[in-house]
């Protein structure tokens, strides 16, 4: 028997490459249905108005998963004061897109300004790249009081 040895060398590679590749598909599946925490976290930051009755709030989220993870920016305008740390409602965004559609940040050498600016306690300036990918704006917040400004910024 001597071809005994490389058979039973070849069925543990083969065992051993089944048990790795059913794994990664039982983490992909359970990533899938929700059982797993999400990845990523939430970034924000929050710019108040010059009243500080109104926040701008800045949040960069990863989405997705382990098979197709992706990030999404978004600017939103909740209340001033204590509920601004707390996550704002779809409402209140203002605008959202993917991570590249708000354009600092993306390169080293970019001078650090944000990309949310209050120019007076009614109105707020966005900047936007205009870059071809999907987003959604509104001039207006939920209440109707603050006008939304876009400037869309140059490559």
């Amino acid at each position: 028997m001597r071809g005994w040895p490389i058979v039973r060398t070849i069925l543990c590679v083969i065992g051993a490459a089944t048990v790795v590749v059913g794994a990664g598909l039982a983490a992909c599946i359970a990533g899938l249905a929700g059982l797993l925490p999400p990845s990523g976290d939430v970034q924000r930051h929050v710019y108040p108005s010059p009243d500080a009755t109104m926040n701008a709030v800045v949040a960069t989220r990863v989405c997705g998963g382990a098979i197709s993870p992706y990030r999404t920016s978004s600017v939103a305008v909740v209340r001033g004061g204590p509920d601004a740390s707390e996550d704002p409602d779809a409402a209140d965004d203002v605008f959202v897109g993917d991570c590249s559609a708000l354009p600092d940040g993306d390169r080293p050498d970019a001078p650090a300004s944000p990309p949310a600016v209050w120019r007076d306690a009614a109105t707020l300036q966005v900047r936007i790249r205009a870059d071809g990918t999907s987003i959604r704006m509104r001039d207006r917040d939920r209440t109707g009081r603050i006008k939304v400004v876009f400037v869309f910024a140059t490559p």
